[in-house]
């Protein structure tokens, strides 16, 4: 999916990815709960479109003033950004996977909107 994501890269035909900011633990019963996107990073993996979406859990004590991205610490960002560049490494070998740079809110909805569009296409809407 993913067909907005990197300039009409490819998508990687798994769902979108999202991390949520929160100071406390997100417990297995919590798989549906409320958040605000912020932005994102406009991953490449192996050279198909594979986005990150960032967003903050809604009235979290320490994240939840955030509406864009820019209103989060740059040494989080930039800890994000590594996060989402090695997590897949295997020892001994390169990185397939690639962030070069973010993008606000309001890009990233427009992501999160064509997902959702090519999960109606591949999926059926509800």
């Amino acid at each position: 999916m993913g067909r907005l994501a990197a300039q009409n890269t490819p998508g990687d035909g798994d769902p979108l990815d999202i991390c949520v900011l929160s100071e406390r633990p997100i417990n297995r019963a919590e798989v549906i709960l409320n958040a605000r996107v912020v932005g994102g990073f406009p991953g490449i993996d192996h050279g198909e479109a594979d986005d990150k979406i960032i967003a903050v859990l809604d009235k979290d004590y320490v994240w939840g003033h955030a509406e864009d991205i820019a209103d989060l610490p740059q040494v989080l960002i930039e800890s994000l950004s590594h996060y989402f560049s090695t997590y897949k490494m295997i020892p001994g070998e390169p990185s397939h996977m690639s962030v070069e740079r973010i993008y606000g809110r309001d890009h990233a909805l427009k992501v999160v909107e064509a997902s959702l569009a090519d999960h109606d296409e591949h999926f059926g809407s509800p």
